[in-house]
Parts: C-alpha cells; sequence; structure tokens
C-alpha cells in the first residue's frame, strides 16, 4: 500500500465528519467559474450549475453507496473536490459514444484519498468540450480493496475496459 501512495503527490485526507449536502452545495456554489487546475496534466476544468448537481446527485451517491461508502463520505469529497482534482492523475481518454458533436474526449482521473483513516480511490470525470473546454463532470468513491492491481495502480471493477481509449 506505501508504494501506491508514494506514487501520488500527497496525501489528501478527508473526513466525513459534519458534511452535509447543505455544507456541500455552498462549497460547489463558490467553486462555479473558477478555474480548476490539475497539477499532474496542468488541465484546467470549471465546475458550472449543472455539473455541481451531477457530482451530488442520487445517481453519484447511488455510486458511491454501491462502493461501499455513505452520502455524508461522498459529500466530504465533494467538498474537497478542488484538492482531489489538483492530484488526481488521468487513467483513460476517450472519445465520445453519445454522439454530441460538441464534445471532444471525456476523461477519467483517479486519486487516491485517506477517508475516515481509510485508503479510497475518487474517480473524477470530465469532458472536455470544443465550445466550453474541460467540465468536471462527476464523481465516484472506490474503496481499494475492491481494486485489482495492473501496472502499478489500481483498476477496479467500475472502470470501464479501454475498448474506446484514446492514447
Amino acid at each position: 500500500m506505501n508504494l501506491f501512495i508514494k506514487k501520488y503527490h500527497k496525501k489528501i485526507i478527508i473526513s466525513s465528519l459534519g458534511a452535509t449536502q447543505k455544507k456541500t452545495l455552498y462549497v460547489l456554489k463558490n467553486l462555479a467559474g473558477k478555474e480548476l487546475v490539475n497539477f499532474q496534466t496542468g488541465i484546467k476544468a470549471q465546475l458550472n450549475s449543472e455539473q455541481k448537481g451531477k457530482i451530488i446527485s442520487n445517481a453519484a451517491l447511488y455510486k458511491s453507496k454501491s462502493n461501499g461508502f455513505s452520502s455524508k463520505q461522498h459529500y466530504a469529497v465533494a467538498a474537497e473536490i478542488e484538492k482531489v482534482w489538483n492530484d488526481a492523475e488521468i487513467v483513460k481518454k476517450n472519445l465520445d459514444d453519445t454522439g454530441d458533436i460538441n464534445i471532444k474526449f471525456i476523461k477519467r482521473f483517479e486519486s487516491l484519498i485517506i477517508l475516515d483513516n481509510e485508503p479510497a480511490i475518487a474517480y473524477i470525470t470530465v469532458k472536455e468540450s470544443i465550445q466550453h473546454g474541460h467540465r468536471i463532470y462527476s464523481l465516484e468513491l472506490q474503496e481499494i480493496k475492491k481494486a485489482r492491481w495492473k501496472g502499478g495502480r489500481p483498476i477496479t471493477h467500475t472502470t470501464p475496459a479501454n475498448s474506446n481509449s484514446v492514447d
């Protein structure tokens, strides 16, 4: 486990104590329109009102809950999205398969976090559009113990196959 932690530039330690949907919405509202920089790639991404809603939507909560996390834990990580994004590493870059001509790529990033004293992975999905650039689209939590190791990083059972991957 320590080898994986050393791969990342810093540990992101998050506690869900006191995390609520209301507090998270307040934080995300203050981040809306701000350029958030990913230190690994230099990509600048933004959140807007639509994306901030998706990050804490019932669908996003369901994914994190299905992976063994509580709503409070999901809200806590969402409230720290800027830190999580800053240190995330890109793990996948796909062409958009929905037919939206404005979307160039869908990019998936992962960041190792320590959540309530347990290691976890936060996955961030980013859409790169022709008109708006990069937008943080979704957040999902995954437990390390549910991951299988491949190439020095954890690949979870929820990570899609690389069939549409673009180098």
